[in-house]
């Protein structure tokens, strides 16, 4: 294998990371068309961070700069970790693609190749070639171009519904692409989930699911950076 891709949307704070070794949270949060990679904050960059620096005090003591002041630095004065930590970095390469590069993507490819990918996907496609590597290159693809129907259709400029529901038939005509059996009849099945939970109270309608959940002796998995 020659190098990892890291390709992001608009929000680049790994872009930036793998660029110049500097995490900083101290940015806003874009909401964007590749809602996956809206992070500011990556859940599992310190296993890399780990395997970098093979030492978990140091990955501690970055993790706690990151907590206090938002950012940590991964070089130092110490110029031999320093270029052990270049060294292993050279593996990867980052670079980002907003929404138009992203599009444009979608649209050449569905042309060129009768191939329809997702936002997020695209977002890889383009980084990809923006890269102009010597190697093959793979692209993970991550998702169904279905799942974000109306962003794909804007991509393809055809009209679309406002109905999300419509707009998965539209597609499915358009590309002459069965929907995923998930989304089939979507719209028929009943609605499980009514409560509307308002930002001010997310922490007590949390609280008040894990209660209900040890009363009934329920088994759920709660994320490590769920706190409350």
């Amino acid at each position: 294998m020659d190098k990892l891709i890291c390709a992001s949307n608009e929000n680049d704070v790994l872009v930036d990371f793998f660029n110049s070794g500097i995490y900083d949270k101290n940015r806003t949060l874009k909401c964007t068309k590749s809602p996956s990679m809206d992070i500011v904050v990556s859940s599992n960059l310190e296993r890399l961070l780990y395997h970098i620096s093979e030492d978990t005090v140091q990955v501690k003591a970055w993790m706690e700069s990151l907590e206090k002041t938002g950012v940590y630095n991964i070089f130092s004065k110490d110029e031999a970790k320093n270029n052990k930590y270049r060294e292993k970095l050279s593996m990867f390469k980052a670079k980002s693609a907003d929404k138009e590069s992203a599009y444009s993507a979608i649209k050449s490819v569905f042309e060129k190749y009768n191939y329809l990918m997702d936002t997020h996907t695209a977002v890889a496609y383009h980084v990809a070639q923006g890269l102009k590597l010597d190697s093959k290159v793979v692209i993970l693809s991550t998702a169904s171009p279905f799942k974000f129907a109306s962003s794909v259709c804007d991509a393809l400029e055809i009209s679309h519904s406002d109905d999300e529901f419509k707009t998965l038939e539209q597609l499915s005509e358009y590309a002459k692409l069965a929907i995923p059996l998930p989304l089939c009849n979507l719209d028929k099945k009943p609605v499980l989930h009514k409560d509307v939970v308002a930002k001010s109270e997310i922490k007590s309608a949390i609280e008040s699911f894990l209660f209900e959940a040890k009363k009934h002796k329920l088994k759920i998995r709660v994320p490590a950076t769920l706190q409350i």
